[in-house]
């Protein structure tokens, strides 16, 4: 369906989804983030994903929380978040 979003049925992260993932956190400072799985994607003029993630901030004895981080890689392959918000 255009424009809705699509339940993955094949939630495992394949080598394009981690790249996909990793391109978007890569400059986050001060937090990291761990894909768990891919949970529902959008087309629109590129595609939306919406990934399972834990959030750890970088600094010792912090925990960790599970988190819905959505992201769009437009037509041109570059990609961006949109939201991140908690599970």
């Amino acid at each position: 369906m255009l424009s809705g979003w699509t339940e993955s049925d094949e939630p495992e992260m394949t080598e394009e989804l981690k790249e996909i993932f990793e391109i978007a956190t890569e400059d986050l400072i001060g937090v990291k983030y761990e894909v768990i799985e891919l949970l529902e994607t959008q087309i629109v003029s590129g595609t939306n994903y919406k990934f399972l993630a834990e959030k750890q901030v970088v600094y010792p004895g912090s925990e960790k929380e599970t988190v819905i981080v959505t992201v769009y890689k437009d037509l041109m392959g570059r990609v961006s978040i949109l939201d991140i918000e908690p599970k």
